[in-house]
């Protein structure tokens, strides 16, 4: 079997890690495996800013009322009117997009992706 060399400014020779310009199936699978790796990290940052999203729109649920109490309170009857008035589109979006999450991610694990 006939050895296969590597150029020096090439993409491939990334992988050749011990600097003799052939590529060995043990820094070929090391390279596979580094990409698989940044891959699972990419998947998991993109989980868990989805997962703060919908936290955080969870907790915007929770202070808007508060919102409401509090211009009652102070006596800004005209903040609470428009408060309320867009109360309705709020919730609705808010509760869009925790469904649409917890959704895809039901049908991803049901899928199997």
């Amino acid at each position: 079997m006939e050895n296969k060399t590597v150029e020096p400014n090439s993409e491939l020779s990334k992988m050749d890690t011990n600097g003799d310009n052939i590529i060995s199936q043990k820094e070929y699978e090391e390279s596979e495996r580094a990409i698989r790796l940044e891959l699972l990290r990419n998947q998991d940052q993109k989980e868990d800013s989805k997962l703060k999203m919908v936290w955080y729109s969870l907790f915007s649920l929770m202070v808007f009322p508060l919102l409401l109490m509090i211009s009652s309170v102070f006596g800004l009857e005209d903040s609470g009117k428009h408060l309320s008035a867009m109360s309705s589109i709020f919730f609705l979006t808010i509760g869009g997009i925790v469904s649409v999450y917890f959704g895809a991610d039901s049908y991803q694990k049901r899928n199997g992706k």
